[in-house]
């Protein structure tokens, strides 16, 4: 279409966008006739990444884990993201699985640890992490933008404005990932770091595997053996501090 064109398409949109948020406010209002079927469907009007996202929570805090996986399927060729984002989907989906069937107001000890991995992801994912710690009484400074930077440009490059852990010097760094057979980790800390443990978490909040450093600096090695192929988390920690922690990929 021609540029006349796309600015009436975008008229539009804009129009239609203002109308249905004009809706949902007036459903979020409506105490007496709520309906969330109702919401679902102004939401779905939308037409943006942030509404299938808001509609992917709302299905898996009704336990709808069907529905929420397969919005987050489409989500990623239906906006076209960038790698990065589409990375961000799958740690979205994995926040997903976590808290199928569990009480965001009442969950345990060994969750909320696996949600604190998340703190770092940057992005949808970081978010949506951080949101449900808050709500459990952890506290997180607000990120500043401090350079202005186009929004296509924030779309594109990784870290600009948001933690990105790639960008900090890494404490450890996993060898090979994906991998099948046996892994690496290969670690180094500050001098006083004390009580260093390692720890490798599948999906369900189990550990797998745990190994205590003897020293500051080192490798340790976890043969994989018969554990399932998939996404784990690993972590590493220092006095019940979480130093590091990241996504590995077993095949």
């Amino acid at each position: 279409p021609d540029s006349n064109t796309l600015k009436g398409l975008q008229y539009h949109q804009q129009e239609m966008d203002k109308h249905a948020y004009a809706v949902i406010r007036s459903q979020l209002q409506d105490t007496l006739q709520f309906d969330i079927d109702s919401l679902r469907t102004w939401v779905r009007h939308l037409n943006s990444l942030e509404g299938d996202l808001w509609l992917v929570r709302s299905y898996v805090g009704e336990h709808d884990l069907t529905a929420a996986g397969q919005l987050l399927n489409q989500i990623p060729t239906k906006y076209n993201l960038p790698s990065h984002l589409q990375q961000d989907m799958q740690d979205y989906a994995l926040l997903a699985n976590m808290l199928y069937n569990k009480s965001l107001d009442s969950l345990g000890a060994p969750t909320l640890q696996q949600l604190e991995a998340y703190t770092n992801s940057g992005y949808y994912s970081e978010a949506w992490a951080k949101n449900i710690l808050a709500g459990h009484g952890w506290h997180f400074p607000p990120d500043y933008t401090r350079d202005y930077t186009p929004p296509q440009a924030l779309i594109e490059t990784v870290g600009v404005g948001l933690p990105n852990a790639e960008q900090a010097a890494s404490l450890l760094t996993v060898q090979p990932n994906p991998a099948s057979d046996q892994v690496s980790f290969n670690y180094q800390v500050h001098e006083n770091t004390e009580a260093l443990q390692l720890r490798v978490i599948d999906v369900t909040g189990r550990t797998v595997w745990e190994q205590t450093a003897r020293s500051t600096t080192g490798s340790l090695q976890w043969q994989v053996g018969s554990a399932p192929g998939g996404l784990y988390l690993y972590q590493l920690w220092s006095n019940g501090e979480l130093l590091e922690s990241g996504k590995l990929f077993i095949k």
